[in-house]
């Protein structure tokens, strides 16, 4: 895992040029950070959520698609109005990154297993999320499914292992 870091530190440098401009280059950075910030809530049934971090607050409410849930609200967009050569060094860096999220993840949660996506198209957004692998519950992105988008890499969980 060291080595996909060094990797991805080192296309990541350039991807963002010392051209671009610094509030620029620095918000997508910070943009990025936000989805190693996560906590666990817990819905009326005793399911365990992994989330970004955010306002939760009392989580007294019962859901049903669990995966769903999850992959809605732990996604975020990183770049907006996506170019046709970005989307070629995105196609370089998209699975590096995965890897990055999903192994932050399963050190962070050890006793649970992730999927990790990330989805971008052009003139459009580059998407990085996440969500748990549920029994008895199909993941967000299907490999078996051709999709609209230009760019999507689905990181399934390293094991078989899932979340009651």
């Amino acid at each position: 895992m060291k080595n996909t870091f060094i990797k991805l530190f080192y296309k990541l440098k350039d991807f963002f040029p010392p051209k671009a401009s610094c509030p620029t280059r620095l918000s997508a950075l910070k943009t990025f950070a936000l989805i190693f910030n996560t906590e666990i809530i817990t819905d009326i049934n005793g399911n365990s959520f992994v989330v970004l971090s955010g306002e939760y607050g009392d989580f007294n409410y019962e859901v049903n698609d669990k995966t769903e849930f999850e992959a809605v609200n732990n996604h975020i967009h990183i770049l907006d109005n996506i170019s046709k050569a970005e989307l070629g060094e995105l196609k370089d860096i998209s699975m590096d990154l995965c890897k990055c999220i999903q192994y932050t993840l399963q050190t962070k949660y050890p006793d649970k297993q992730f999927y990790v996506y990330a989805t971008a198209s052009e003139h459009d957004s580059f998407i990085l999320r996440f969500h748990q692998s549920w029994n008895n519950e199909r993941p967000y992105y299907s490999p078996d499914f051709t999709y609209e988008d230009d760019l999507v890499i689905i990181l399934p969980p390293n094991n078989a292992k899932k979340s009651n």
